[in-house]
């Protein structure tokens, strides 16, 4: 049988138009892809993913089964979660909700830590890398977010497979071309290497850092709210992680361990460099950050997440920040009005 000479449109004749540009291109364009994006910890937060649970939850009587602290009202976290929202929405913050449900052909995943959007996924500038949670309590949360983002129009870039676990508050964006990921605790090395695999097709660069003992991710040790300032839990950063901070010129705000730490006071959101939003009656560690000229724009009371072993970090998926590629130096970006 000999071959084809039809000329037609399709079969790449006459007519023929050829895709031009890139899958990034696609996302920035917002034609084929939701807008979305993130390089930074610190430029202008523009999308957010909350959920909020069902009103038909009931706290464990043995908070150790749930991988919580203390039993938490789910009645009183759907309003404190509700009144973080308008806070965000204030600071002209877009808010999308993560599903109550997963797909429908699936079982529903154990709902009780299902707020804890952070550890479900990491946003880069073309999409998400899925997460794979490291404990059983949270197994499939990742098909429900995936659904979620899905419905967003957001890519999926990839789902961390095999045995490998990998949790979102693991990856920290250290600049528009670094990220760091703690591996050793909810992150393990093959979960770091999919992740590196991703990051790398995009020229970014994944620098593993070995978790300490009694921390569960990298967010609950690093936060950076600008640039060239981060803000460190002191007694717990291990040396390679203050020596990537110091290669990299970046000032360091160091925080004791106090009774406000346990309190999450620095699971904080940076909503533009040097602004942050942080859980209420911290006083202390607010006083630190605002000598380093970091200005606190709203407290929220998360009583009920703080028993969970969570905070407003953990809470908030970023979906999209102002890119790095796309406006230059950070110090010129803007800032989200007070």
């Amino acid at each position: 049988m000999g071959l084809s000479t039809d000329r037609r449109a399709a079969y790449q004749g006459q007519g023929w138009q050829p895709r031009k540009g890139t899958h990034a291109g696609d996302v920035a364009e917002g034609a084929v892809w939701a807008r979305c994006g993130v390089d930074s910890e610190w430029l202008p937060l523009r999308q957010v993913l909350l959920h909020l649970p069902s009103t038909r939850i009931r706290s464990s009587g043995d908070p150790d089964v749930v991988q919580h602290l203390d039993a938490v009202d789910y009645h009183r976290l759907r309003r404190q979660i509700s009144a973080y929202a308008e806070v965000l929405e204030r600071f002209g913050i877009r808010v999308s909700w993560a599903p109550i449900a997963g797909p429908r052909s699936l079982p529903p995943p154990p709902p009780h830590n299902r707020f804890f959007v952070r550890d479900q996924f990491l946003m880069t500038p073309a999409g998400a890398i899925l997460g794979r949670m490291a404990s059983r309590v949270r197994r499939g949360e990742e098909a429900a977010v995936a659904l979620g983002l899905a419905r967003l129009g957001i890519p999926l870039l990839r789902a961390v497979g095999g045995g490998a676990t990998f949790e979102g508050a693991d990856g920290i964006w250290l600049g528009p071309r670094t990220v760091l990921v703690g591996v050793g605790n909810r992150t393990s090395q093959e979960g770091f290497v999919q992740v590196r695999a991703v990051l790398h097709e995009q020229g970014i660069e994944a620098i593993a850092i070995s978790m300490p003992r009694g921390v569960q991710h990298l967010l609950g040790i690093l936060q950076l709210v600008d640039e060239r300032l981060a803000v460190v839990r002191g007694e717990r950063a291990p040396q390679q992680l203050r020596d990537v901070l110091a290669d990299r010129g970046i000032a360091v705000v160091m925080l004791p361990e106090t009774r406000e730490i346990e309190r999450q006071s620095m699971n904080l959101v940076t909503i533009a460099p040097r602004r942050v939003l942080m859980v209420s009656d911290t006083p202390r560690t607010e006083q630190q950050l605002e000598a380093a000229g970091v200005r606190v724009c709203a407290r929220v009371n998360v009583s009920e997440a703080i028993k969970a072993a969570g905070g407003l970090a953990c809470m908030t998926g970023i979906l999209e920040r102002e890119l790095t590629r796309s406006t230059g130096d950070s110090r010129h970006a803007a800032s989200v009005a007070p």
